[in-house]
């Protein structure tokens, strides 16, 4: 296939030729590079450079080479001038196929200003067969009709095909390439008078239904003609049998046709025999009005497709890496069988070249000895203690960071150097890797199937739509095999190794295959590099020289790295996180990555997603995008509060006068708030690495020790930032002052302490940015856990009712009036300010529930729901941290014995109240009879599984300093299956209490014998019939006695106290729910009254709940003398019931002059309780009795012409629309009827019509 441009030239009359000939190039490119398969040829006079076109570009990404390049790199012939041997504007590209087909080239000089360009193709005579790998197309779910795929097993596309499109399927299916011929699949021409399809680039489908419409075509000529001779017969019955038989129909013609989509009148229902001139002629017009839909659809389709590719290529050109040897060559993801194996491999098209045959094979050469000169110093090689987050090395990134923090404090020189290494894995060499895996103890249970497969394994290369034939490697490791990474990390500790032995003097790191160096002058630095370069050149890779660069933390050391002709850097990206390698603070890699969350929001604002969804989205997705890796940095607190606020409106916060970080305080979890999760994420993980790293607790000591107040970038002034915020400080690391006094060990601080002691500090530091709100100015602290138990006992809606009002919203009319000068600030219905206090205690719209004032209210409660902190509770916390730690003390066995049970048992006194309860623990030996040890749990952490963990810590403290064997026994299953666990040699990361955990597994392999029991809790001994059992279960009363007499001794003072801050609590959250209880009331009448009148701001509630009397006429005028007749009744209601009912509505409705609209619900309580009626049924339910009275009543109104006696309406206490109806009734009598449905639902909101499923009367 050929195509000849003429490019537009560039003239006075043209100043935009260069973009025109774009606009022309463009078909070009989606058509012909893009969507067809093949030799193909692009010719003509382009009148531009190659290298100014952008659609050039995406065909040389695609694989395509102009002819003089491919003659230049393949014969060494020079490229000429093309254009008036000056220029080079004409151009003859051949696709990869045709390339594969060139044998030569020739440029003619035939013409003045332009010369010929000349290709020769050699073309196969028989058809060539290459290996193809094809990969179904994207299902089009816009167009499938999901429901009914699920429904009939077999998919329906909305398409004139009614099927999943062929170039759709086999998912699942493949595990080797196949082989198919390379030939045109071009159509013949057709003849003048025949079908002509519209385009003849479209895909296989198209042209077989095109087949089929030529061979009804042709039979329907032939029919038409009418011969009879035997060959016109035979040739009709063969046209006919090619029709039903046809490819491109699920399964035949004959089953499609019954189920086609375009069916026109006459055409007949089923293909069974030979049809008539007639039908052949109205089946041909039927199949060709199919044709026609299926091809526009398809033409649209692939109009779409192509532009997607366009598109995508446009955005990544030069995706694809160009060989030497003229094939462009891409990854194919496949499964290549292995034995047993199955695994994804990178596959490629025709045999490649030497440059892909030299990487996959570049040590089929080299003998195994050669590897030997790696043993001289494998023999050091020791396995080192894995660490979260680490190298081999033990060395984390926040390392580095620190180190370049400490040398800035100081104005000590440091410098270093980074480098990548090029196609790692590719190219790690198997025989040496595996050798030393074998020295570093691999068991032969791995080894063996590991080298087994990795000396299976083939790959093979792709180009267009070919596959090339299987290429044995013998080097490198798979790409996302999980040994793979293993054998990483054999490389990093042999060369860490090596960099021991030949520069001490130089820090090493490694991170997978990022390296790094680090010294303290430029000299050093640069040594270690050259060190770390000379293994991996053992190793037979190289040093990534674009990725390499060298940084200093002096302005005269990088002027000497420069001068040196090295790449230097002040910061970079790099191990997953942002490197500062100097004093500044930069965050512009931080404000970047907020930029992408900009076209997040609105598309987080228009979910319907639940609301913890999306809070599960913020706190997991969007902050950890965001300040991933900024550990050495932090935003200001402007672009946070702009941060929040998008937050705020994505989240639907966005109320008047609302506070977006108390509702993020108060609802939902608190890592919504982008400053909380910031300071939480850098106390949480300094924490977490410091606890494990001598190396980091020196360096932080000595940067406390140098540090003079100055904020450097680095993760030490991060957190002493995030710490000032909240009025924390560290003088003397590890030890830190929290916001109340109070003195804790940071490294040791249990997590859930830590976590507690920030939500606290951060909740009274928004209570000081929000004191300038009226209601606030009266609060102390906060008491944030108690604030925060609000909300598990309502629903969603209320929920964010709740959260609307302790974000301080404007919700009544006085608040709404400061923003908006057209409202007034009085209540509507008792013309007094409507403030949330009258609301709650004084109007009687809202005083469902009967709420009075407490004495002991405050604004902060009763108008934002935020209880405040008791002024005896920081003291209470501060005892409980500054206990004395009885753990260290314990009674000394009288005598030496071999093997002992200890019964460990904690007690754990109000463990619902976060901060006050009181715990306490105890272990005791059953051989001697002996209380081994007792005492109060120290500091915040107070719950039981920290009791038991810490009673069993003790126990094992114990034996380790007497010098026997003990089992262990527990009633804590908790405690139990982790100390098993580490008993087996596995470990408890996944458990709470990590400080404890981490303590219990450094003693075990100090104590000679370790056995752990578990024993059931409160068991009398009496009841068991096993001695074992009952030994187990006495003495394990007696460690429980203990461990709760230890908790009930305490100071008098201290429990007087802590009884009056309990009080205070269980006050507090009594009149909190109250509160909040009576303001969700609130929030549903006023819903009520707003869906009723469909605007949610002007209309007042009172004109809703009045009782409007309306001077009509009553609907008993239209009721004929025999209206009886017409009665229906249903569900057991009597005949004569339903006439009383209906002749004493009508009695009513024609005596009283003032009529009011009635709903169903009242009118049951009007008929029932005041009329009297239907006695034996009072018993039923209220959903009954409205069900058989509108049943009756309704259909005799609509038959008689009283339809406009109904209207829809609401009622108070019901959250839905009701139908009503227009009675004359008395006001007294109405009134009572509304006031026994009120007394009925008894404050219960009325939500659905299940919720009337309660008897009328008790």
């Amino acid at each position: 296939m050929t195509a000849t441009v003429y490019g537009v030239p560039r003239s006075q009359a043209h100043p935009r030729a260069w973009e025109e000939t774009e606009a022309i190039l463009r078909p070009l490119t989606e058509e012909l590079v893009m969507g067809r398969h093949g030799p193909r040829v692009i010719g003509g006079d382009f009148n531009r450079p190659a290298g100014s076109s952008r659609e050039l570009a995406i065909w040389r990404d695609h694989g395509w080479q102009e002819i003089q390049d491919l003659a230049l790199a393949r014969w060494g012939k020079a490229v000429e001038m093309t254009c008036k041997h000056a220029t080079r504007h004409d151009f003859l590209w051949l696709s990869p196929e045709a390339a594969a087909l060139c044998s030569g080239s020739e440029v003619h000089h035939s013409f003045v200003d332009h010369v010929v360009l000349e290709a020769k193709l050699h073309v196969p005579s028989s058809a060539c067969r290459i290996f193809t790998w094809p990969r179904p197309s994207t299902i089009p779910w816009d167009d499938t009709q999901v429901d009914l795929w699920h429904q009939t097993v077999s998919p329906l596309v909305a398409g004139p095909s009614e099927g999943l499109p062929v170039q759709c399927k086999g998912r699942a299916t493949r595990i080797e390439p196949s082989t198919r011929e390379v030939c045109p699949g071009v159509l013949r021409a057709s003849r003048p008078g025949e079908a002509v399809i519209a385009n003849d680039l479209l895909g296989r489908e198209v042209k077989r239904w095109f087949q089929r419409l030529r061979r009804l075509q042709s039979l329907k000529h032939a029919l038409g003609v009418g011969k009879q001779t035997d060959q016109a017969r035979q040739y009709r019955s063969q046209l006919w049998r090619s029709v039903l038989n046809a490819k491109g129909f699920a399964p035949t013609f004959a089953d499609w046709w019954p189920r086609r989509v375009v069916r026109l009148h006459g055409a007949p229902q089923v293909m069974q025999e030979m049809p008539n001139a007639a039908q052949a002629a109205i089946i041909y017009d039927d199949f060709h009005s199919n044709y026609r839909k299926l091809e526009s659809w398809h033409l649209r389709k692939r109009s779409s497709v192509l532009q997607s590719k366009y598109a995508e290529s446009s955005r990544v050109l030069f995706a694809a890496f160009v060989r030497p040897d003229h094939l462009c060559s891409r990854r194919l993801s496949g499964t290549m069988p292995t034995k047993s194996w199955g695994l994804r491999v990178p596959c490629a098209v025709f045999p490649p070249g030497k440059s892909a045959l030299s990487r996959w094979n570049q040590h089929v050469e080299i003998r195994p000895e050669h590897w030997d000169r790696i043993q001289q110093w494998l023999c050091t090689v020791r396995k080192l203690k894995k660490t979260a987050a680490r190298g081999p090395d033990a060395y984390a990134r926040l390392d580095l960071l620190n180190m370049v923090e400490v040398a800035c404090l100081r104005g000590v020189p440091l410098a270093g150097g980074m480098a990548d290494v090029v196609k790692a894995f590719n190219g790690l060499p198997r025989v040496p890797l595996l050798r030393a895996a074998a020295r570093l103890g691999f068991p032969q249970c791995v080894l063996k199937p590991w080298v087994s497969f990795i000396s299976l394994v083939k790959r093979r290369f792709l180009m267009g739509e070919a596959v090339s034939e299987a290429v044995a490697s013998t080097s490198g490791f798979i790409e996302g095999d999980p040994l793979s990474v293993t054998a990483m990390s054999v490389a990093s500790i042999l060369y860490h190794q090596y960099m021991h032995f030949f520069e001490p003097r130089v820090q090493h790191a490694s991170y997978v295959d990022n390296l790094a160096v680090t010294a303290e002058s430029v000299y050093l630095a640069a040594r270690g590099f050259c060190v770390m370069e000379s293994f991996w050149e053992i190793l037979g890779l190289q040093l990534d020289n674009e990725k390499s660069y060298f940084w200093a933390t002096t302005a005269q050391d990088r002027k000497l790295l420069v001068s040196l002709g090295l790449t230097v850097a002040e910061h970079r990206r790099e191990l997953g996180g942002y490197l500062t390698f100097g004093p500044r603070h930069r965050v512009a890699d931080m404000a970047q990555r907020l930029e992408l969350l900009t076209p997040i929001w609105p598309v987080l604002r228009r979910s319907r997603a639940p609301a913890r969804q999306k809070w599960a989205a913020v706190t997991t997705k969007f902050w950890p995008m965001v300040f991933h890796g900024a550990a050495s940095c932090w935003l200001s607190d402007t672009a946070v509060d702009k941060l929040r606020a998008k937050m705020a409106w994505a989240l639907g916060w966005t109320c008047a006068g609302a506070g977006p970080d108390l509702r993020a305080l108060t609802e939902g979890p608190m890592e919504l708030d982008p400053a909380f999760f910031q300071i939480w994420t850098c106390m949480r993980d300094f924490q977490r690495l410091a606890s494990k790293s001598s190396t980091l607790q020196q360096l932080w000591v000595e940067f406390m020790g140098d540090f003079h107040g100055r904020s450097l970038a680095g993760p030490f002034s991060t957190l002493h930032h995030h710490a000032e915020a909240l009025n924390w400080g560290f003088l003397e690391p590890p030890q830190v002052t929290d916001h109340r006094g109070s003195s804790h060990d940071f490294l040791t601080l249990p997590k859930r302490s830590l976590r507690r002691l920030l939500e606290d500090a951060w909740a009274q530091k928004v209570m000081r940015r929000q004191a300038s709100r009226a209601a606030l100015r009266d609060m102390g602290d906060l008491d944030i856990q108690l604030a925060r138990e609000l909300g598990p006992q309502h629903n969603a809606q209320q929920r964010a009712w709740l959260g609307m009002v302790r974000a301080g919203a404007a919700i009544t009319a006085s608040q709404q009036a400061c923003f908006d000068l057209s409202k007034t600030d009085c209540c509507l219905h008792c013309q007094v300010p409507d403030t949330r206090e009258h609301r709650l205690f004084d109007c009687p719209l809202f005083q469902g529930g009967g709420l009075v004032r407490d004495a002991g209210d405050n604004r902060p409660l009763t108008e934002l729901l935020l209880p405040c902190w008791h002024p005896e509770l920081g003291g209470h916390l501060r005892d409980l941290v500054g206990l004395p730690d009885m753990g260290w003390q314990w009674t000394r066995p009288p005598n030496e014995l071999p093997h002992v049970d200890i019964f460990t048992d904690g007690s754990c006194m109000y463990g619902a109240e976060d901060y006050l309860a009181l715990g306490a623990w105890a272990a005791v030996c059953a051989q001697m009879s002996l209380v081994v040890a007792s005492g109060l749990m120290v500091g915040l952490c107070q719950t039981i599984d920290r009791c038991e963990l810490f009673a069993i810590l003790v126990a094992l403290r114990w034996t380790a300093d007497v010098g026997c064997g003990l089992t262990i026994w527990t009633d804590s299953k908790f405690a139990f299956e982790g100390l098993l666990a580490l008993l087996h040699g596995e470990t408890c990361a996944g458990l709470g209490h990590q400080d404890l955990w981490r303590e219990i597994e450094a003693l075990i392999p100090a104590c000679r014998a370790v056995y752990a029991q578990w024993v059931p809790s409160h068991v009398d001994p009496g009841n068991c019939d096993d001695p074992v059992a009952a030994y187990a279960a006495q003495w394990n009363q007696v460690a429980d006695r203990q461990a709760g007499l230890m908790n009930h001794m305490r100071a008098k003072s201290f429990l007087g106290r802590h009884a009056r801050i309990l009080q205070h609590r269980q006050n507090r959250r009594r009149r909190m729910r109250a509160l909040a209880a009576q303001y969700v009331k609130v929030a549903e009448a006023t819903n009520v009254a707003r869906r009723h009148t469909g605007d949610h701001e002007d209309v007042p509630l009172a004109e809703l709940v009045q009782c409007e009397a309306h001077m009509r006429d009553g609907f008993a005028d239209l009721f004929p003398p025999n209206w009886f007749h017409f009665i229906k009744c249903s569900g057991g209601f009597g005949q004569v019931e339903a006439r009383d009912i209906v002749q004493r509505l009508l009695t009513s409705d024609e005596e009283v002059a003032p009529r009011f609209w009635v709903s169903w619900i009242e009118l049951v309580f009007l008929v029932v309780m005041v009329f009297g009626c239907g006695d034996q049924y009072r018993g039923r339910t209220l959903s009954y009795w409205v069900s058989c009275v509108r049943q009756v009543l309704r259909p005799l109104l609509i038959r008689f012409g009283a339809r406009g006696w109904l209207a829809r309406g609401a009622i108070c206490g019901v959250c839905f629309a009701v139908e009503t109806v227009l009675v004359g009734v008395s006001s007294e009598d109405f009134a009572i009827s509304r006031n026994l449905f009120q007394e009925w639902r008894a404050g219960r909101v009325i939500k659905k019509i299940a919720d009337l499923s309660r008897p009328l009367r008790p």
